[in-house]
């Protein structure tokens, strides 16, 4: 506990701010996930990341990123993926960045699964899997 708390006091303010925000972003989704389903919560979360600090610009997409998945990493309890892609998608929207949140699944004869992640410029910037390719994807919405 105390290496986090010390790696976060050496972050910058900006990036402190942009690492809450995700962490409080992705509570929220979590939730919403469950209470309300994914439409109403791609839509609260959007505008959530519209007005939630910072308010200026993040000066590189990789930012975004970064905070998305510390603070994932840092939360307790599961973190899932299609909470990241929804938040994600909403913090890179609410900063001008387009982007592409695809959901796919896997199924082999003894597995299925299902995952989601973000794309910005046919790159993957949030939910990279080393099996990324073995998954085809159902659905997908653009971001921006």
């Amino acid at each position: 506990m105390a290496t986090l708390v010390s790696r976060f006091a050496a972050l910058s303010r900006r990036e402190q701010v942009l690492l809450c925000t995700s962490a409080l972003l992705i509570l929220a989704c979590r939730g919403l996930l469950a209470a309300v389903g994914l439409d109403r919560t791609r839509w609260v979360s959007r505008r959530l990341a519209r007005v939630l600090p910072p308010w200026t610009t993040v000066e590189q997409p990789g930012q975004i990123t970064w905070a998305v998945t510390c603070a994932a990493a840092s939360l307790p309890g599961s973190g899932t993926c299609l909470a990241q892609a929804v938040v994600g998608e909403a913090l890179l929207a609410a900063h001008g960045y387009s982007s592409t949140v695809r959901l796919g699944v896997k199924k082999s004869q003894t597995e299925f699964a299902a995952h989601a992640w973000v794309e910005r410029e046919s790159t993957v910037v949030i939910g990279e899997l080393s099996d990324l390719d073995q998954y085809q994807p159902l659905s997908e919405w653009h971001g921006n």
